[in-house]
């Protein structure tokens, strides 16, 4: 569905509509955010504008990260918040992510309830009072001290540090809470215009800031999004440390202090089965639900798990924020070298992956929704009982574009690209 300031005033007055339906006051408040694409003024006015109609308030916090809008959901004890973002993706899209009081993305039943009320929007009166909308932009700092004094405000004085912020929403808050810190801090792609957000640069244009961390004499690079609730970490040696590996590091460190909650973490379908593999050596188990940050949460909150994420680069440390936090996740892995006083590929050493095959192709919408729909699953089922076990093979329709994806794990390089190659082919002959 295309996202048009009509549909964002009819998603305001919907979610309105649902909150005066659910909450029993007089006063409600919705807080709003955006990244920063050239789109998100239009469509952020268009949205208060449906949430005014129906006599709910807005609170508008301007450009500020996903995660940090999250927290002040919970922390201005407003009944809802909505963050205008398209995440990762190309700064032509824009999308609308909504969270409930306590700072969650909707869950299903939720979000079925919405889209009944859309439905039907045109049904609703206006409400005779107007709700009242509050600017204040500077919130953001709160999220972005909250996480260093939770933190500790680790002392991060030893380290230059080479940041990528992707023309996104962090880049004021990242470069603020490091330098804080003490780190010396330099900056790229820090502007906050927006129409090149994600432009080859950011956590899915790595190649890149690699050369540019290999060639400067930081100590490590971290890279972010254009919503910044995602990183890939990169150190001086030209090692790229996705979001597997930082779960991996993470989860042997909380375990051996006593703090991972059931010695379990939560991952998705896309994460390396070596990390499950090494993590078990160490008695840490593992459970994989659908891609999405969103599905990773439920399942945490559904076990009581306190740490999960994706291989993408989103983390959730629970502990403190539940909700996927780039910048968190930066200065939480910055602590433990500095406390531990060890590199990155000390943490690593014991982790042995699985090789893989990558691919990511554009599609149709006709053969999106055919593998979506399983035309390829016997397939799929053949080569996996070739490879045994030995490896896995995930094939999966992305949820935002028009591409399928393909992933096969395995020991032999030459055998799991021969089977990419041949899923490949069999995608595009749909």
């Amino acid at each position: 569905m295309q996202i048009s300031a009509s549909l964002a005033f009819f998603v305001g007055k919907s979610l309105a509509v649902d909150l005066l339906d659910q909450v029993d006051t007089n006063e409600l408040t919705v807080i709003v955010g955006k990244d920063t694409r050239c789109s998100g003024d239009m469509l952020i006015s268009a949205l208060t504008a449906g949430i005014l109609s129906m006599g709910v308030n807005v609170l508008n916090v301007g450009i500020l990260p996903t995660p940090a809008l999250s927290y002040l959901v919970k922390k201005t004890n407003s009944n809802a918040g909505v963050m205008i973002t398209a995440s990762h993706n190309p700064a032509e899209y824009n999308g609308i992510k909504i969270f409930d009081k306590m700072g969650l993305k909707l869950d299903s039943i939720r979000e079925a309830r919405l889209e009944q009320i859309l439905a039907d929007i045109q049904s609703y009166i206006p409400n005779e009072k107007v709700g009242k909308l509050t600017v204040d932009e500077d919130l953001c700092k709160l999220w972005a001290d909250y996480i260093m004094q939770s933190l500790g405000n680790p002392n991060l004085s030893k380290y230059k540090i080479l940041v990528d912020c992707a023309n996104g929403a962090g880049f004021r808050a990242i470069p603020y809470v490091l330098k804080t810190l003490g780190a010396i801090v330099e900056c790229y792609n820090v502007d906050g215009y927006g129409c090149n957000i994600n432009s080859n640069c950011g956590s899915t244009h790595i190649e890149s800031f690699v050369k540019m961390v290999t060639n400067s004499k930081c100590d490590i690079g971290f890279s972010y999004d254009g919503d910044a609730d995602r990183v890939i970490v990169v150190t001086n040696s030209g090692r790229v440390v996705s979001g597997d590996e930082l779960l991996y590091i993470f989860a042997k460190y909380m375990d051996s202090r006593g703090e991972l909650a059931n010695h379990k973490l939560i991952t998705t379908i896309m994460t390396n089965f070596g990390v499950e593999r090494s993590l078990s050596e160490s008695n840490i188990a593992m459970e994989r639900v659908a891609v999405g940050d969103k599905y990773v949460i439920q399942k945490m909150l559904d076990t009581g798990c306190n740490l999960g994420g994706e291989e993408s680069g989103h983390i959730i440390l629970a502990d403190y924020n539940m909700s996927s936090d780039a910048l968190l996740a930066t200065v939480y892995l910055l602590k433990i070298l500095e406390s531990e006083r060890v590199s990155v590929d000390d943490l690593l050493k014991d982790l042995s992956k699985y090789n893989t095959a990558r691919l990511d192709l554009k599609v149709t919408e006709r053969q999106k929704a055919l593998v979506g729909g399983g035309a390829l699953d016997k397939l799929v089922q053949q080569y996996s009982d070739e490879l045994g076990e030995a490896g896995r093979i995930v094939l999966r329709a992305s949820g935002t574009e028009c591409v399928v994806r393909i992933l096969v794990e395995g020991v032999d390089l030459p055998v799991i690209t021969q089977i990419a190659e041949r899923l490949e082919t069999a995608v595009l002959a749909l």
